[in-house]
């Protein structure tokens, strides 16, 4: 499926933006959706195959938008540099170019970018080493509270007292 017929389907006249496309087919889904039409199997049918059309189109349109978006902020950044009088080191000048390209993305935007596995990966390299410390912690409780159980009565007894007294409060509040 090219652009134009992508345009087409969502009824677009290019050139078109991004905020464009998720727009009208936000507008063409909320039209064609099939569970508006549970009175007729004929038209559910027919906005079934309309909203697998309106998806493929979509789908075939979001990432070449997408990267010509990054491209023109590259472009914007790239632009955005001022010209220096001294000559610098090309790694500065690099450096620059990203910084801006961040600046222009957001600074959430670079973790939205990694897939599914990178951010799998990144929350498995975190969540280890804190499920260690944590049974370590629980263990090390454990033994604290078999070594001295006394502690353990102390802290349950001063939690029933407090909380006998706060109902003795309301009740005499009460009357």
């Amino acid at each position: 499926m090219d652009y134009q017929e992508c345009c087409g389907i969502l009824d677009l006249v290019p050139p078109v933006t991004l905020e464009d496309a998720k727009q009208a087919y936000k507008d063409l889904v909320q039209v064609w959706h099939p569970d508006r039409f549970t009175h007729s199997p004929r038209l559910q049918e027919r906005a079934e195959n309309k909203l697998k059309q309106l998806n493929l189109a979509y789908e075939t349109l979001e990432p070449l938008l997408t990267s010509q978006k990054e491209i023109r902020l590259r472009e914007a950044a790239r632009k955005a540099q001022p010209a220096s009088p001294e000559p610098r080191p090309p790694e500065a000048a690099v450096w620059n170019v990203a910084t801006a390209y961040h600046d222009a993305m957001g600074s959430k935007r670079w973790f939205d970018r990694l897939s599914l596995r990178t951010k799998a990966r990144i929350y498995g390299v975190l969540f280890l080493p804190m499920l260690l410390g944590l049974v370590i912690l629980i263990l090390g409780l454990a033994t604290f509270l078999a070594a001295y159980p006394q502690i353990l009565f102390i802290g349950v007894g001063g939690t029933a007292f407090y909380f006998t007294l706060r109902k003795l409060s309301e009740h005499s509040s009460r009357s």
